[in-house]
């Protein structure tokens, strides 16, 4: 689309105002802005799994660096002078450029910012905080759309929510009052004991909300993990925090979202003692996810071979844009190309991913192709043995995400032998959430620290962390990256008790049975049964 200047429509830079959002005014013009200008790699990037990817994962592949990697999949020193030459033109001012991570930063006035991009910015109320906001797409010069995959920060809603669940929230109790701890699941999922993710790193992504433009809530508290790992009688792992720039480490302001940072580093901790844990804080807008990913892949991206992340909203949410997508899309494929796995939460509202509308959705990251998408179940367990296990579905406490991907129409080929239905709302095939499972229900939830109390948390928030743990610990033994798990598991699963089938239960639109389904995908680990088939 052209407008009468000859500038041009960014594909995918639509934007609608947050559903129940107000409207309360222009952004005042005179405000400072930093924006993120995204540039196309310089060589495109494989899809995970794709015949021909080679990454650093794969013992076939060419030797190779991360420092190669990423200069392979940089971007162009023509792109990026194209863009600074843009930003001179326009009175805005280049505070940094990274080729690795293929980003340009600019800082200006909104109304600068406004006429560089053709945008016009205004203010909302949102339940979930005020924010900037636009509508319609961002507009650039033609000589620039071939380059720039987007542009990011001039809208800074919130784009994700933590997936967990209260035991409060669920009656009545299955596992008694103080719940589980990581280390009985880890026992009752059979990982091997001389397995504690040594010489391993887990990347945990959390997010700071933005309250008047200033990030707010979302962090821990070093008394707390003391307090939980001595109890458990297990060594302090090594647990540094990692400020990406605009991010805080900041307890106290949102319990919610300070119980995710503790049940991420608390279940990876106690199942993966002997890993590193880098806590990531960024902000909870498209450019803060971008900039916690660039930080872990442009500069720990040769010690980390896991990230965890508990954070999501439905695929086809207006949370997300199709340009921010597209920008995930392509930083999932880096992890593949850099022999990183990414274990994403399912989501703890059904099958219609809490979405109004009476149709199936399914959330987002873990519906990506290119990530390891975690279920949750309900386990009934009596001392250190599995009775039972089900689908987690508790009425009025929530239950786990699941389906058929809308925003990705297709089986990939390592799904394509699972039996993935059509999607209930569409009728048509789609990527299936989620690949495995494990124990997330807060009837028999786990027990955590959070301001010196013990405390039961339960969700595919859960879940995340622990497959990350688990994954750290396969690492360990097997002496190389998992990488871009999801071919090696399904092809496992074929093993007989490598996982242990949920054959019990719904999610709402969708119900668990033999094999694959779009409640527990695979179903939960018998580590040791993995260990062996790997």
């Amino acid at each position: 689309m052209l407008r009468e200047d000859e500038s041009v429509l960014l594909e995918g830079s639509e934007r609608i105002p947050l559903p129940l959002a107000q409207l309360v005014g222009k952004t005042p013009p005179t405000q400072m802005l930093t924006v993120t200008v995204a540039l196309y790699p310089q060589e495109q990037i494989p899809k995970p799994g794709a015949p021909g990817s080679r990454s650093l994962s794969d013992a076939t592949a060419e030797p190779g660096t991360h420092a190669q990697v990423l200069e392979r999949f940089g971007a162009s020193e023509t792109a990026i002078a194209k863009v600074h030459a843009f930003a001179q033109e326009q009175g805005l001012h280049v505070i940094d450029t990274n080729k690795a991570a293929r980003t340009v930063k600019l800082s200006g006035t909104v109304e600068q910012m406004e006429q560089a991009f053709h945008v016009d910015l205004y203010e909302y109320d949102h339940p979930g905080g005020q924010y900037r906001g636009r509508s319609g797409g961002i507009y650039l010069p033609a000589n620039l759309i071939p380059l720039v995959s987007g542009v990011f920060g001039l809208d800074n809603r919130p784009v994700a929510t933590p997936h967990l669940r209260r035991a409060e929230e669920a009656a009545p109790r299955v596992a008694g009052e103080e719940g589980l701890s990581a280390r009985d699941m880890a026992k009752i999922y059979e990982f091997p004991d001389n397995l504690n993710g040594a010489g391993q790193t887990i990347a945990i992504l959390e997010f700071n909300s933005l309250r008047n433009g200033v990030p707010k809530g979302t962090g821990f508290k070093p008394s707390d993990l003391a307090l939980y790992f001595g109890d458990l009688g297990l060594p302090m792992p090594d647990v540094r925090q990692v400020l990406v720039p605009g991010g805080i480490n900041d307890p106290g302001i949102d319990a919610n979202a300070d119980s995710e940072v503790l049940l991420d580093i608390q279940v990876a901790g106690a199942v993966a003692s002997g890993a590193q844990i880098d806590v990531y804080f960024s902000q909870n807008t498209g450019a803060g996810w971008l900039a916690a990913l660039d930080e872990v892949f442009t500069k720990a991206a040769q010690r980390t071979s896991v990230i965890s992340i508990s954070w999501g909203a439905s695929e086809d949410s207006a949370f997300w844009s199709g340009q921010l997508i597209g920008e995930l899309e392509q930083r999932f494929s880096l992890a593949d190309q850099l022999g990183i796995t990414i274990c994403c939460a399912s989501g703890d509202n059904g099958s219609s991913d809490g979405v109004l509308d009476g149709g199936a959705h399914v959330d987002y990251p873990a519906s990506s192709p290119g990530v390891l998408g975690c279920g949750g179940t309900l386990v009934t367990v009596v001392g250190d043995t599995l009775i039972e296990e089900e689908v987690w579905n508790d009425p009025g406490g929530g239950a786990t995400g699941g389906g058929v991907s809308t925003l990705f129409p297709f089986v990939p080929d390592w799904q394509s032998a699972a039996g993935v239905p059509v999607s209930v709302t569409t009728g048509f095939e789609g990527r299936g959430v989620p690949d495995v499972a494990g124990n997330a229900s807060p009837q028999a939830a786990y027990r955590i620290v959070q301001d010196g109390v013990w405390r039961v948390i339960g969700g595919t928030s859960a879940v995340a962390p622990l497959w990350a743990g688990l994954i750290v610990c396969l690492n360990q033994h097997l002496g190389a990256r998992l990488g871009f798990a999801n071919p090696r598991l399904y092809q496992a699963a074929a093993r007989s008790g490598v996982f242990r089938d949920i054959i019990l239960g719904d999610n709402g639109d969708y119900t668990a049975g033999m094999g694959w389904d779009p409640c527990t995908g695979l179903g939960s680990p018998n580590a040791t049964a993995l260990l062996n088939a790997l």
